[in-house]
């Protein structure tokens, strides 16, 4: 069950990267492939698995419980599965820069940082932060989002089936998170991960190895995974295990949850599933491949003190290797490439951020 797919991710900090090409959702799993298409196994009750016709251009997934949607470069977003929970607002399109499924219910990140959400808004889930909004997450039933001050602010039903409790007041530089059913995960710049929720479902994920320093994070129902800096996968909880873990991970650079599953890239474009494959969530199908443009010859991501970088735009920059490292002169770099880098140059766009792929 090893394929390979496209590995575009872009740096949140040298040691961060938020996934935007892999996703599962309660039984089935998504990945985006090398020419901008959509593939998608597992179950299809509800169609969930039927990616439309001339799907292209794609930059992010996002999958729920039994919908998955699609956002294009354009800042499109398409929906497809069950048809209460994946119809698209017609005010999104064409000015949405990220997206997050959910149990029941999606929300998009539009161009001018506020929220819209859609679906079986029930209970909290309607209850969205008011002003700018960096970036955006969710859970089966909660959401949560980083500030533009790197705090964190959550909602959701509140109690019940997927109460996660109150954010930690001292909770600060917040850079990614993950949102499992009844807890939460958040990773702050120092690579240090905190984690809140419900206490019974704390008691479940209490495993979480002590000092753990990770540059991901995913969650689902009761377990939680991370990825190590040096590329390594822990997870903790109660996730079933149709399907062992490989023995064999190493340089794994972005992962994703399902409910009961798991998936992994490492930085050959190799994807792995396990965890429950009760409906072939974990059944990666074949010929998922990359297509490697023959004239690239090293490719590094920007990131700016904002989630989101307009290049035109003079504000400070930092350029990371493909690996994360932190290039030479490229600290406070003002709307230029270091000379240090000395190659020519393409910009293109990738998740929201701006990549450069450095030509011969």
């Amino acid at each position: 069950m090893l394929k390979k797919i496209l590995s575009i991710c872009f740096f949140l900090s040298a040691n961060l990267c938020a996934s935007n090409v892999i996703s599962g959702g309660y039984g089935h799993s998504a990945a985006l492939t090398s020419d901008g298409t959509v593939v998608v196994w597992g179950s299809n009750d509800f169609g969930q698995r039927d990616v439309p016709a001339g799907l292209t251009d794609v930059k992010q997934i996002s999958i729920g419980g039994y919908q998955s949607l699609a956002l294009k470069n354009d800042g499109t977003v398409v929906g497809w599965g069950r048809d209460e929970w994946g119809t698209v607002p017609d005010e999104l399109q064409g000015v949405t820069k990220e997206i997050a499924a959910g149990g029941y219910h999606a929300i998009a990140l539009k161009n001018d940082s506020t929220l819209l959400a859609w679906g079986g808004l029930v209970g909290g889930l309607n209850d969205n932060p008011t002003g700018k909004v960096a970036r955006v997450f969710s859970g089966m039933h909660t959401m949560a989002a980083i500030m533009p001050d790197s705090t964190v602010q959550a909602w959701g039903l509140g109690g019940g089936d997927d109460y996660t409790g109150t954010v930690p007041a001292d909770l600060r530089e917040v850079v990614d998170i993950a949102v499992g059913r009844k807890f939460i995960l958040a990773i702050k710049k120092d690579n240090t991960v905190v984690a809140w929720g419900e206490p019974a479902s704390m008691t479940e994920v209490a495993g979480m190895p002590a000092g753990l320093k990770a540059k991901s994070v995913a969650a689902g129902d009761g377990w939680a995974v991370a990825v190590e800096l040096d590329g390594t996968v822990v997870q903790w909880g109660n996730l079933p295990l149709d399907v062992l873990m490989p023995s064999n991970l190493s340089n794994i650079v972005e992962i994703a949850a399902g409910r009961y599953h798991v998936l992994a890239v490492d930085a050959d474009g190799v994807l792995y599933a396990w965890g429950s494959n009760s409906s072939g969530q974990c059944d990666i199908p074949s010929g998922i491949t990359v297509v490697q443009p023959v004239a690239i010859k090293k490719t590094v991501f920007i990131h700016s003190a904002g989630n989101y970088l307009n290049f035109s735009k003079q504000c400070a920059q930092r350029i990371f290797s493909v690996d994360g490292r932190l290039l030479p002169g490229s600290e406070n770099v003002r709307g230029m490439v270091p000379s240090s880098i000395g190659a020519p140059m393409i910009l293109i766009h990738a998740s929201g951020a701006k990549k450069l792929v450095l030509t011969d």
